[in-house]
Order: structure tokens, then sequence, then C-alpha cells
């Protein structure tokens, strides 16, 4: 969680705030949900809820979120650049 919050292109995000929430099935649930906060050129990573309207929730478990961001995973063409 914390690469993706390094590595966020927040230059070709939207100035408007947008949460990605994520739920990690496999993991305990004290750390299964985590809150991604892009605003106005800043990331924030949160443990906790942030309180703000969730604009998109990823529902996985953690080593297939690792496969995607790594680009070895079935979902790899989501993270091409332009898509």
């Amino acid at each position: 969680m914390w690469d993706m919050k390094r590595t966020i292109p927040v230059e070709e995000w939207p100035r408007s705030r947008t949460v990605l929430q994520f739920r990690l099935r496999d993991v305990p649930a004290r750390t299964s949900r985590w809150w991604l906060v892009v605003h106005g050129g800043e990331v924030d990573l949160c443990d906790v809820d942030p309180g703000y309207d969730v604009t998109a929730e990823v529902v996985t478990g953690l080593r297939e979120l690792v496969r995607v961001r790594r680009g070895t995973g079935p979902g790899r063409s989501c993270c091409a650049p332009g898509c």
C-alpha cells in the first residue's frame, strides 16, 4: 500500500478528491482495510476510514494486488499507461 502511495501519478488524477477503498480478503481484519485519498496533488494513505465518500472500492487478496501492481497478474492490462 505504501508503494502505491509513493508512486501514484498525481499529475494525471483529477484535482477533485478521489478515494479508493481497498478491502484485502486474506489478511487479518485489523489490517484488511485501507483508503487511498488523492486530492489537490497530494496522496494520503489511511488505515482508518477518513470519512469521505468512496469513489471506487477494490476487493481482492493481497497476493493478487501485488501481482497486478508488478504487472504479472490477470489485471495487468488495467495498469498500462493510457488505460
